[in-house]
């Protein structure tokens, strides 16, 4: 038999049953809820469809890299949200929505190179070396991908590495 446990946290009422903490949406609700857990999730009390990958028949995610933010119950900014005792994804790729969800997907680190263990500011791609194109990270964070601009005389610029910068290619290719 499963024992049922109700929770108060913050002023929203979870139930826990067999351990899993869910939400208490009220009827006809249309509030926004932090999820129990993670920090990028969050529950949808208006919601009335189902996202088959993510964990809850409510539940959304916030777009990569934004959380949600317990007080204002928006996706917020990553660097003002505090999580408090809920995960904290850093890498696009841990994004359920990010994920490889069906048979003609796109590996999600094409489109979102991970910045894990990497300086803040221009970064190379690993698969995009020689090229102009370069990963902005800030905190462990994909940002953007950018691109080197052309020199003043026209002539393309590519990222360099070692530098962490937009070089003439001829320093880029040695």
């Amino acid at each position: 038999m499963n024992s049922i446990i109700l929770v108060v946290l913050s002023g929203i009422v979870f139930v826990s049953i067999a351990g899993d903490e869910v939400p208490i949406c009220e009827p006809g609700s249309k509030e926004k809820l932090p999820h129990p857990r993670e920090c990028q999730l969050y529950i949808d009390c208006a919601s009335t469809t189902e996202v088959p990958w993510l964990p809850g028949a409510k539940t959304r995610e916030c777009e990569y890299p934004l959380l949600f933010d317990e007080r204002t119950r928006l996706c917020q900014d990553f660097r003002t949200v505090h999580c408090g005792s809920r995960s904290l994804k850093v890498n696009a790729c841990d994004y359920y929505g990010n994920q490889c969800n069906g048979p003609n997907c796109r590996p999600c680190d094409f489109s979102y190179p991970s910045c894990e263990g990497r300086p803040d500011g221009r970064n190379a791609i690993e698969w995009k070396l020689n090229s102009p194109m370069y990963a902005v990270c800030d905190s462990g964070r994909f940002i953007e991908e950018g691109k080197c601009p052309a020199d003043t005389s026209g002539a393309p610029l590519l990222f360099n590495p070692a530098l962490r910068e937009c070089d003439k290619m001829e320093n880029v290719l040695g």
